[in-house]
């Protein structure tokens, strides 16, 4: 077998969100952009880039002219980060991932001068948690994914919300079926994610506590439940369930 690694091209990219979910837990698979329907043509945008003009590096591993695999990378000052890492089923077992993650990771690692790699894994995925703790990776936090329904929260007299790049937001809403926004507020500024028409994406677990930007959230759209990922426990009005968790792994070299 002939193993080919390359940068992903654009006709390629419709293949990505198939190849995501035919490795991740359904019910995860959900609370992520992956899963937007518009996905595949964010990545075929993002791919008209030159990748020297780009922090995400994105490259398929061919097998003849069939894509087999497929690696996201992102230049972080001090790292890798290695966001994704799939393998089509039909291919699995015959080392291909290997060479993504080891050989050709190596080589970026060179190519960008970093000194370790970091990934994320989801704690249900025992197999591969255990293929990266024996290559050497070593687990650094734990994310935990909570789902909730928003709640009518009334603000104070002092009422104080402002939506930022909200006109930029809604297209890529309406192009890719994600986006993201900033909320300012008299206590904090807050980057708020959307995915699909279902969830609100927080990663701050001090929103909880700011009932102007609750009431703002709410006032936009009130059907949408909210994802909040933290590795700190919180406390708030709010009933979360938790839908799964990650961890962060580094591998230094």
């Amino acid at each position: 077998m002939k193993l080919r690694i390359e940068p992903l091209k654009s006709k390629d990219a419709h293949l990505i969100p198939k190849l995501i979910e035919s490795g991740m837990d359904k019910g995860i698979f959900k609370l992520t952009i992956f899963s937007s329907k518009g996905y595949g043509a964010y990545l075929e945008k993002l791919l008209t880039i030159p990748e020297e003009h780009r922090r995400v590096k994105l490259y398929g591993a061919f097998v003849g002219d069939q894509l087999a695999g497929y690696t996201e990378w992102r230049i972080f000052e001090n790292s890798l980060f290695l966001n994704n890492i799939y393998v089509f089923p039909d291919y699995q077992g015959l080392g291909l991932g290997k060479s993504l993650l080891e050989e050709h990771g190596n080589k970026l690692m060179e190519e960008y001068r970093k000194s370790s790699i970091t990934l994320d894994v989801f704690n249900n995925n025992a197999k591969a948690m255990s293929w990266y703790e024996k290559i050497g990776f070593v687990k650094q936090e734990s994310i935990n994914w909570n789902v909730g329904e928003q709640l009518a929260i009334t603000p104070n007299s002092a009422f104080e919300c402002y939506i930022e790049n909200y006109p930029n937001a809604e297209a890529e809403q309406k192009a890719y079926d994600f986006s993201l926004f900033t909320c300012s507020t008299k206590n904090g500024i807050y980057q708020i994610g959307r995915i699909k028409n279902q969830f609100y994406r927080l990663t701050n677990t001090e929103s909880l506590n700011n009932a102007d930007l609750l009431h703002c959230l709410y006032q936009v759209d009130p059907k949408r439940k909210i994802l909040l990922l933290s590795n700190e426990e919180f406390s708030s009005n709010f009933s979360f369930a938790l839908a799964c968790v990650s961890s962060r792994m580094k591998l230094e070299i």
